[in-house]
């Protein structure tokens, strides 16, 4: 089958239908400590329930190997509290050991007796933001996959060093709240729910479980590379965290439930203080007694949702200095009229405590 992923790309979707399943492996994995801390994430931090369909991102790693047997074992249970999962593996054509790595998925398939989708992309090499784009084109595949087979969530493996990385790189880039929170157990995915019930869980204990369980999985290359972000964190500053702090991914992904718990506080009363005013002008003489940061807060909220109103993301374009160097000038002693470049999308003029923005002739 050929399914349009976007105005460009189309994929090759395959299926599988197994007959039966190893049961001694169900059984031993359904038993693993790691089966109740799935069960916790998929109900109490997912909000899954018994009548949803599961679509399981599975790569062939040791994450998502872990997290198809595992999600099966509960659905295999007598009193099962999830839906018996489909996987889908995305082969993006760039690998030269893709073919053997699709193969292995279909035998854990096998072996799962569950069904399988292979999604085959084109995709060369030498293109530029190759990762970026084959995350996008994943993701596709994954919601275009769900949507034809009418499933209702896409399951991700990301785990707890996941977050402890995301959050390493976003106090390095200096983000705001929001972003710190990711990556969240669940959020939106077009008309469906893309769900991560491993966050707690870490890489190590997720690879001990495909070990012990005589699973077979690839190691991804990429994962290690010294010349992507993630790769040096996980190579370089990850092992020695934990070798300081043993099990700081772990606590650090329960630091970010609690910081996205005032994140959301935030996020409400920014929206409460937006709510009545003007999407071009925002009028901020009752906020110079804030906390320092609040204003800035305030600020980036109010210029991100104007330009995404006018189909444009700044999300990733306009660092933290930018909204508080707006939050300094608001509360200086410069009289004039002073305008901002927002990446050359948006125009800020302040005058005095009041703040307008304009669309850029030239966007």
């Amino acid at each position: 089958m050929t399914v349009q992923v976007s105005d460009q790309t189309e994929f090759e979707m395959t299926a599988i239908h197994p007959s039966s399943h190893d049961s001694e492996l169900l059984l031993a994995a359904g038993r693993h400590p790691l089966a109740a801390e799935l069960e916790r994430g998929l109900t109490r931090r997912c909000g899954v329930t018994a009548d949803a369909g599961l679509l399981i991102g599975c790569s062939g790693g040791a994450d998502s190997t872990a997290l198809a047997v595992l999600v099966t074992a509960l659905a295999r249970r007598r009193r099962s509290i999830v839906s018996l999962p489909v996987l889908l593996h995305v082969d993006h054509g760039i690998r030269a050991d893709s073919a053997a790595q699709s193969e292995q998925v279909g035998h854990l398939a096998s072996r799962l007796g569950v069904n399988l989708r292979t999604v085959k992309l084109e995709m060369e090499r030498g293109q530029a933001d190759l990762c970026a784009r084959a995350r996008r084109l994943r993701y596709s595949a994954l919601h275009e996959s769900a949507s034809l087979l009418g499933l209702t969530h896409v399951v991700c493996a990301h785990h707890a060093e996941d977050r402890l990385e995301t959050i390493i790189h976003g106090l390095c880039r200096g983000v705001g709240p929001d972003a710190l929170a990711n990556p969240r157990w669940c959020r939106p995915l077009g008309d469906l729910q893309l769900i991560r019930p491993l966050l707690a869980v870490s890489r190590v204990d997720l690879r001990e479980f495909c070990e012990g369980l005589g699973l077979d999985f690839f190691d991804d290359p990429t994962n290690l590379d010294q010349e992507t972000m993630r790769g040096s964190l996980r190579s370089s500053v990850i092992p020695h965290l934990e070798e300081r702090w043993p099990g700081a991914a772990r606590r650090a992904s329960a630091a970010v439930d609690r910081f996205s718990v005032a994140a959301r506080s935030l996020e409400r009363e920014i929206s409460r203080r937006l709510a009545n005013g003007f999407p071009d002008r925002l009028d901020l003489s009752d906020a110079l007694s804030e906390s320092p940061g609040f204003m800035a807060a305030l600020i980036r909220h109010w210029i991100l949702g104007f330009a995404r109103e006018r189909g444009c993301d700044l999300q990733d374009r306009l660092p933290a200095s930018f909204f508080d160097e707006l939050e300094r000038a608001v509360g200086d002693e410069e009289t004039r009229p002073r305008t901002f470049d927002c990446a050359g999308v948006v125009t800020v003029l302040l005058r005095g405590c009041s703040l307008e923005l304009g669309v850029n002739a030239h966007k």
